[in-house]
C-alpha cells in the first residue's frame, strides 16, 4: 500500500511529462502516422476489425499481397489485450492512447527499478522521465511493436529483480507475465537484448540477499517457460510462419541494415534529432544506407550523461558496473556491421540471427543512462562535485567555441547544436560547482528533462484529424465487393525506376514540399497514389508487393521478383493477368498488348496517376485443368499454358480441359471462402488467394486436397458437375498454441493462488 501511495506523485508527472510531448494529439485531436502507422498500421488494425465485425477469427487478412496470415504475424499484436480496445475505437484514436499509455509505462517502469535499487523520489523520477522522453524511446513512436517491447524491457528487469530476492510461485509467475508480454507484444527483439541485463541483475540482487544459486536458476527456467507457454498461441504459428519465409535465414546484409555509423553515435550527445538535420545526400549514403535513420533520434541529454557519468563512480549498494556494461552492450550492438562483434554474436546465438536493425539497442543505452543518472542526481545531494562541475564548466566553454568554429559547407549543421551542448554542458556544470544545498538538485533535474523534452517536441509529427478519411481517387471507381485485383507500381522497388522512369533520384516528392512541421503531406501522397499495403484500409485487394517484414513464402516472393524483373517486357502483362490482376496504376506511360488506354486522375507528386484495365484479366476463381509440366517459373512463363484453361497444380497429374465450366465465390469472409462450381469434366477450381498450409478445404461438406496452384494460389480438385467447394483457415500450430497457452495460464493462476495461500499461512503461524 505504501509503494502504491509512493507512486502516485511519479506516475502523475510521468503523464504530465507524456502529454506535454503529445500535446497536439491531446489537445487539437490530430493523429500520427509516421512511416509504418500509416503504412502498414492503420491497415492491419482495419483488416483486424472487419474481420471479428464479420464472425471471422483474426487469423488470415486477404487485404495486402494476394493475403497473408494475422495472427501469426507478431506486428499485429493480436493477443496482446490493448489491441482488441480497437473494436471501441477508431484506429487513430487508439493509437494516440496506445502510445500514451506506453510511454508512462516505460517511465513508471524504470521509477520502480530505480526505486529498488535504492534511489530516492526525485533520482528514482529522474531516471523513469529520462527513459521517457530519450531519443531511442520516442523514436519507436511509430514502431508499435518495438515501443511495446522497450516500454516492458524495464518491468522484465524489475521481475527479475523481485524473483531473486525472494524466487517463490507468485514471483515465478510474475516473471513469466513478464516475459509472456513482450512475446505477445511482438517483439522478441527486446526480449532477448533484455534478458542478460535481467539475468545479470538478477546475479547481483541474489548476491546480496544470499539467495542460493540453484534455487535462483530453477525459478528463472520456470518463469522462462511459464512465459513461452503463456505466449505459445502466438509463438507457435509466429514460428511456424518464420519457418516456412525469407525470415528463416537472413542474409547478413538483411539483418545488418540500419546499423549504427560511428560518426552518428555522436548525436547521442548533440542537442539534435537526425530526421530533422539538414544533412547533405552524401551523407545520408553513408549514414543511413540512402534512407531515412531507423531511430530519428538518439539524443541521450548533455546533462544526464553529464549526471550519469558521476553516477558510474564507485560506491556500494548499486550494480552500476552491471549499467555500464549494458550500455556497453548496446553500443556495440548497435554498430551492428560496423564490428565484428554483432555478426559473431549472432552466430553464437542462433535466435539473434532473426533480430533485424542492429540500432535498437541504443534503447539499452538509453535505459542503462538513465539508471545511472538518477544515481549521479542521488549523489549530488549528498558530496559536493565540485572538482566535477569545474571540469565540466570549462569542457563546455571550449567546446561552445569549437562549435562557433565550425567552417560553412558540408558541416555547418552541426555548428548550432554543439554550440547548444557546450551551453548545456557549462550549465551542469555551473549548477555542481556553486554547490547550492536543496536548490542545485532540482535545478539539475529541470535541466535535464528540459533539454530532452525541448530537443523532441517534434519528433512525432501530426497530421490533421481527417488523415484516414481521405480515398484516393485511384479506388474511388472500385466498387465495394469487387474482387478484381490492383497492382500500384512501386517506383521505390528497384533502385534505377525513379531515375529512368520519372527522370529524378527520388520518386516520391511533392511539389512545393512542405516543412518539417508538415511531413504528413509526403505520406498523405503515398497513400493517395497508394503504393502495398496501404490498399488493405479501404478493403481493395492488393497483388504484388516487396515482402517488407520477410514473412512472404518464397514462391511468392519468387513471383514478385519477376515481375519486377520483367517490367516493360512480354513477362509483365503475363505476370499481371497469373495473379488476377484487373487494374494497374503508374505514373508513366506503360505500353502493353492487352492493357487498354489509361484513364488519368491527378496525382500527389508532379505527375498524373494513370489507371489501366487489364484486357481479358483472369477472374479470382475459374475452373483449369491440370497441365503436365512440373510447377516451375519458367513454365508459368512460357506461352505454351493457356493462363485460365490450364494451371501448374502440385502433385495433380495432367488432364483433359473441360469444354464448359464456371466458379462463382459465393462467400468470402476473411478466414473462408466458398465457391460455387460446375464443370462438365474432373478439374481444378483455382483460386487466385495466396496457398497456405493452414488453408483447408472441403467439397460438399467432406474434406478435399488443397494444393499449390501456379506456384503460389490455391486449388482444390473437383469432379464433373456441380459443386460446393469451401476454404477455412486453421493453422495446426494456432489450436497447439491456444491449447498450450490456456494450460499454462490455468496452472500459473493457480500456483500462484497456491503460492499466495502458503505465504499467508506461514506468516501467521505461531513463532
Amino acid at each position: 500500500m505504501r509503494t502504491n501511495r509512493e507512486a502516485f506523485a511519479p506516475l502523475l508527472g510521468l503523464a504530465v511529462l507524456a502529454l506535454h510531448h503529445m500535446r497536439e494529439a491531446v489537445l487539437e485531436g490530430r493523429v500520427y502516422f509516421e512511416r509504418d502507422i500509416h503504412l502498414q498500421w492503420h491497415g492491419q488494425m482495419e483488416s483486424f476489425v472487419r474481420a471479428v465485425s464479420e464472425g471471422s477469427w483474426p487469423v488470415w487478412d486477404p487485404w495486402p499481397g494476394f493475403g497473408q496470415p494475422m495472427l501469426a504475424n507478431p506486428n499485429n499484436q493480436l493477443l496482446y489485450p490493448p489491441t482488441w480496445l480497437n473494436l471501441l475505437m477508431v484506429p487513430a484514436t487508439y493509437y494516440t492512447l496506445y502510445l500514451f499509455s506506453h510511454l508512462v509505462l516505460a517511465g513508471l517502469g524504470t521509477w520502480l527499478v530505480a526505486r529498488r535499487l535504492g534511489l530516492g523520489q526525485m533520482a528514482a523520477f529522474l531516471a523513469g522521465a529520462a527513459f521517457q522522453l530519450s531519443g531511442p524511446l520516442l523514436s519507436l513512436a511509430n514502431a508499435w511493436n518495438h515501443l511495446a517491447g522497450a516500454a516492458l524491457l524495464p518491468w522484465l528487469v524489475l521481475a527479475a529483480d523481485r524473483l531473486a530476492e525472494r524466487p517463490g510461485a507468485r514471483r515465478v509467475v510474475s516473471a513469466g507475465f513478464a516475459v509472456a508480454a513482450q512475446l505477445l507484444a511482438g517483439s522478441p527483439d527486446f526480449l532477448l537484448l533484455g534478458l542478460p541485463l535481467a539475468a545479470g541483475l538478477a546475479w547481483w540482487r541474489g548476491r546480496h540477499c544470499g539467495t542460493a544459486s540453484g534455487r535462483l536458476l530453477r525459478a528463472a527456467v520456470l518463469a522462462l517457460a511459464a512465459g513461452a507457454g503463456v505466449s505459445a498461441a502466438q509463438v507457435l504459428p509466429a514460428l511456424e510462419l518464420a519457418s516456412r519465409s525469407a525470415r528463416a535465414a537472413l542474409s547478413a546484409e538483411e539483418r545488418d541494415h540500419w546499423s549504427l555509423h560511428p560518426l552518428a553515435a555522436a548525436q547521442a550527445g548533440l542537442p539534435l534529432t537526425l530526421e530533422a538535420a539538414a544533412l547533405p545526400p552524401e551523407w545520408r549514403a553513408v549514414l543511413f544506407e540512402g534512407r531515412e535513420p531507423y531511430l530519428f533520434s538518439i539524443y541521450l541529454g548533455v546533462p544526464l550523461l553529464s549526471l550519469a557519468a558521476l553516477g558510474a563512480g564507485r560506491g556500494p549498494g548499486f550494480p552500476r558496473v552491471l549499467l555500464l556494461a549494458t550500455a556497453s552492450l548496446g553500443v556495440f550492438w548497435s554498430l551492428g556491421r560496423f564490428t565484428p562483434f554483432h555478426g559473431l554474436l549472432a552466430q553464437l546465438v542462433p535466435p539473434l540471427g532473426a533480430v533485424r536493425f542492429p540500432v535498437k539497442g541504443m534503447l539499452l543505452v538509453a535505459f542503462a543512462t538513465a539508471l545511472l543518472a538518477g544515481r549521479g542526481l542521488e549523489t549530488v545531494a549528498t558530496r559536493p562535485h565540485r572538482r566535477a562541475g569545474a571540469a565540466l564548466l570549462v569542457a563546455g566553454g571550449l567546446l561552445s567555441i569549437g562549435g562557433l568554429a565550425v567552417p560553412d559547407g558540408a558541416w555547418a549543421f552541426l555548428s548550432a547544436p554543439i554550440v547548444q551542448a557546450g551551453i548545456l554542458m557549462a550549465a551542469t556544470g555551473a549548477v555542481l560547482l556553486a554547490g547550492w544545498p536543496g536548490v542545485g538538485t532540482p535545478l539539475l533535474l529541470v535541466l535535464a528533462l528540459g533539454d530532452l523534452g525541448a530537443v523532441h517536441r517534434h519528433l512525432n509529427p501530426t497530421a490533421p484529424s481527417d488523415f484516414y478519411r481521405w480515398r484516393p481517387a485511384v479506388v474511388a471507381d472500385i466498387p465495394p465487393g469487387d474482387s478484381g485485383r490492383l497492382y500500384v507500381l512501386d517506383y521505390s522497388a528497384r533502385p534505377d525506376w525513379s531515375q529512368r522512369f520519372l527522370g529524378r533520384a527520388r520518386p516520391y516528392l511533392v511539389p512545393a514540399a512542405a516543412g518539417s512541421r508538415e511531413r504528413w503531406r509526403g505520406a498523405m501522397a503515398l497513400r493517395l497514389y497508394p503504393v502495398a499495403p496501404v490498399l488493405a484500409g479501404w478493403r481493395v485487394p492488393g497483388s504484388y508487393s516487396r515482402d517488407l517484414l520477410g514473412l512472404a513464402p518464397p514462391p511468392l516472393v519468387a513471383l514478385n521478383d519477376a515481375l519486377d524483373a520483367s517490367f516493360r517486357g512480354a513477362s509483365f502483362v503475363r505476370l499481371l493477368e497469373l495473379g488476377g490482376v484487373a487494374r494497374f496504376a503508374a505514373l508513366h506511360d506503360v505500353e502493353g498488348a492487352r492493357l487498354e488506354p489509361p484513364t488519368r486522375v491527378r496525382g500527389p507528386f508532379f505527375e498524373d496517376v494513370r489507371l489501366y484495365t487489364l484486357r481479358g484479366a483472369l477472374p479470382r476463381a475459374y475452373v483449369a485443368a491440370a497441365a503436365g509440366p512440373p510447377a516451375t517459373l519458367e513454365a508459368l512463363l512460357g506461352a505454351g499454358l493457356d493462363l485460365g484453361r490450364r494451371a501448374l497444380v502440385e502433385g495433380a497429374p495432367a488432364s483433359a480441359t473441360p469444354a464448359r465450366s464456371s466458379a462463382q465465390l459465393a462467400a468470402f469472409r476473411s478466414d473462408f471462402v466458398r465457391l460455387s462450381v460446375e464443370s462438365d469434366a474432373p478439374a481444378h477450381v483455382v483460386l487466385l488467394d495466396a496457398w497456405d498450409p493452414g488453408w483447408h478445404a472441403s467439397l460438399d461438406g467432406e474434406a478435399a486436397p488443397l494444393r499449390r496452384a501456379n506456384l503460389a494460389f490455391r486449388a482444390v480438385p473437383v469432379p464433373a458437375g456441380r459443386h460446393v467447394v469451401e476454404m477455412r483457415y486453421r493453422p495446426p500450430a494456432l489450436r497447439a498454441g491456444l491449447l498450450i497457452s490456456a494450460v499454462t495460464l490455468v496452472t500459473c493462476l493457480g500456483a500462484a493462488r497456491r503460492g499466495e495461500r502458503s505465504q499467508r499461512d506461514g506468516a501467521g503461524a505461531p513463532g
